[in-house]
């Protein structure tokens, strides 16, 4: 990687990887949750344990890379929340009472369990607070049953970690041969600074996550997959003119009828970067009418063409389309086995293109390697 992971890597959270820097880089992250008075307690003075100390961190991290982000609220009051009271007696049943009782930099610690309806996180008075689910994978399971828009919805709110959830099976509108649908695993409007971590989305009626009209979110380390079954899903889809700074890092969504991302009409200085958006329909990457998005070291490989039923037409694939885009770098992806071409472009606007590994493009001089 170039200047982007130079500057970025020493902000980036340690994930399971036993390589040396992944280590000194969670050692430098707990450093800084000391500093700052980040190392929480709860009722009693027992300490918590050190993944959540991590995901604090991780916080912390992820404002530090925005430095124009409103202050951070210092750590206050642990909430806890079970559906059946089972693994943490005592606390409340559902994630949405207790963001209802949350207010500025409140931490709410989600227990293994069901949750079902979508949790709503709106305005200021909601800002930084932490939702992190305390289980392992899908064990702590945010459940729609196809008649609500979104699983987890930030709006008009900032500075909020979203963390560890299984999100799914929520939308309220399908798609048919006649229509597009509609609904979230994870919705950003006008929510900005906001971090969204290592969650599992899958099963939704349009996108994965959104990012509509929001600027400076860190999206990081989440799985997307069968968004839409059948229809014309989108891993993660980001639009509108303050959807600008976006940080899109180390995401992998796959099997979506449609492709990984979808980016149209957003605002500038988005990074797209280390992404695999790889073995959907459609395309890997969709990226139109928006100028200044940086697309680096990302895999948009093996998209197979569109095959589900919609208003789309059934066809080929393309890894990486470019319409109406301007001041766009296309820098050091890996684009391979699209079936009809690794990289599409109209031509229009200025784009660099430097080092992609690909086979095949529609306009010569694209495929550098």
């Amino acid at each position: 990687m170039h200047w982007i992971k130079n500057y970025l890597w020493p902000l980036i959270p340690f994930s399971g990887d036993e390589h040396s820097t992944a280590r000194q880089s969670a050692l430098c992250l707990v450093g800084l949750s000391l500093v700052l008075g980040l190392s929480p307690k709860v009722a009693g003075g027992s300490d918590v344990p050190t993944p959540i100390a991590l995901s604090r961190a991780a916080y912390a991290g992820s404002v530090a890379m925005n430095p124009g982000a409103p202050a951070a609220a210092q750590p206050g009051q642990i909430l806890f929340v079970d559906d059946d009271g089972t693994q943490c007696p005592g606390a409340l049943r559902t994630i949405q009472e207790a963001v209802t009782q949350a207010t500025r930099g409140v931490t709410i610690l989600v227990c293994p369990g069901t949750y079902r309806k979508t949790v709503t996180i709106k305005g200021h008075d909601k800002d930084a607070i932490r939702l992190i689910a305390l289980g392992g994978e899908d064990e702590v399971v945010v459940l729609g049953d196809h008649t609500e828009e979104d699983g987890i919805r930030l709006e008009d709110v900032d500075l909020v970690l979203v963390r560890g959830f299984t999100v799914r099976d929520f939308g309220n509108i399908p798609t048919t041969a006649s229509q597009f649908g509609w609904g979230c695993g994870i919705h950003l409007q006008n929510a900005n600074y906001n971090t969204i971590e290592h969650n599992r989305i899958s099963k939704t009626d349009m996108m994965g996550i959104t990012v509509e009209g929001s600027g400076r979110n860190v999206i990081r380390y989440n799985f997307i997959f069968e968004i839409s079954p059948g229809g014309y899903g989108n891993g993660i889809g980001m639009y509108g003119a303050k959807s600008a700074n976006n940080f899109i890092f180390q995401n992998y969504a796959y099997r979506q009828e449609a492709g990984g991302i979808y980016v149209d009409s957003a605002g500038p200085g988005n990074i797209i970067l280390d992404n695999n958006f790889s073995n959907n329909g459609e395309r890997g990457i969709y990226h139109g009418n928006t100028e200044g998005t940086w697309i680096e070291g990302n895999r948009f490989s093996y998209n197979a063409g569109y095959r589900g039923v919609s208003p789309a037409a059934q066809g080929l694939s393309r890894g990486i389309v470019l319409r109406k885009s301007n001041k766009v770098t296309v820098l050091d992806n890996t684009v391979r086995n699209n079936t009809a071409f690794d990289i599409s472009w109209d031509k229009a606007g200025e784009i660099t293109f430097i080092d992609n590994a690909c086979g095949t493009a529609d306009q010569p001089g694209l495929c550098a390697r």
